[in-house]
């Protein structure tokens, strides 16, 4: 008997059932064959600033320390890369965007920095500016949902299975 079954193994439940395994439950994912699922064909792009309104995300400040400690801990313990950081640069459209993103400047602190540079790249130009997120990244998705995998066939605590809610 286990104490939790978990039904799919996509980011949500591979992170909760990884949380559950370090509080030392006991539990079964089932999951079916690796079919293209949310998990496995979204980019994992994470980004603290919604640049198409100049804002900071919700909870940023404290969801992207946290998820940067989290994929650190499994970093370390699968001896794999999954989380990535970057800039990210927006070219600002026309001069209203401009105006726009410097109106919402202050609550896109600590996640930005003044780019006065009117080329994004060689040949790639910005004659409106430039929004520089400094903090940006992405998660490979599919490799830590693959690590994760792997490590609970080997413990006994994943079943591949197409799971038939009828019949629980």
């Amino acid at each position: 008997m286990r104490d939790f079954l978990i039904i799919g193994q996509g980011i949500a439940g591979s992170v909760l059932g990884r949380m559950l395994e370090k509080e030392g439950s006991s539990f079964l994912v089932v999951d079916g064959k690796q079919t293209p699922s949310a998990s496995r064909v979204a980019a994992g792009v994470w980004n603290p600033i919604a640049v198409k309104r100049f804002s900071k995300t919700w909870m940023a400040d404290k969801t992207i320390p946290a998820a940067k400690a989290y994929f650190s801990g499994e970093e370390a313990f699968f001896h794999s890369r999954f989380f990535f950081e970057n800039q990210l640069l927006k070219l600002l459209s026309n001069k209203a965007e401009h105006t726009q993103m410097t109106r919402r400047w202050e609550e896109m602190l600590p996640f930005v920095e003044p780019d006065d540079s009117l080329e994004a790249a060689p040949g790639v130009e910005a004659p409106n500016g430039i929004l520089r997120v400094k903090t940006a990244g992405y998660v490979d998705v599919p490799g830590f949902l693959d690590h994760i995998r792997a490590y609970w066939i080997k413990q006994g605590k994943f079943t591949e299975a197409h799971f038939k809610h009828a019949e629980l």
